[in-house]
């Protein structure tokens, strides 16, 4: 279910093979040909790349994320209340 232009065979092959060494994607052989499926829940693989992503290019820092985004004007004050009111909910 790609859109155009497709990538090409050998790179959805490479990315798949890497999700599937790193655990996250299993198969099954028919022959010459596989079918993949997912090993973890789409929460369990969100939670493991943003805990990353903010480890890596935020030194830990939720806040530095969240300004990140502030700065290029990617959240808007309606946004961020949102964000706060959820915050207050979650406590």
């Amino acid at each position: 279910d790609l859109s155009d232009p497709k990538p090409a065979y050998t790179t959805v092959s490479t990315i798949v093979r890497i999700l599937e060494r790193k655990g996250f994607v299993g198969h099954e052989a028919f022959g010459r040909s596989h079918r993949y499926h997912a090993l973890v829940k789409r929460e369990q693989y969100m939670d493991r790349t943003m805990g990353q992503l903010v480890r890596d290019h935020f030194g830990g820092s939720h806040k530095d994320l969240v300004s990140f985004f502030l700065e290029r004007k990617e959240i808007d004050l309606k946004d961020l209340e949102g964000l706060l009111n959820t915050l207050k909910k979650k406590r």
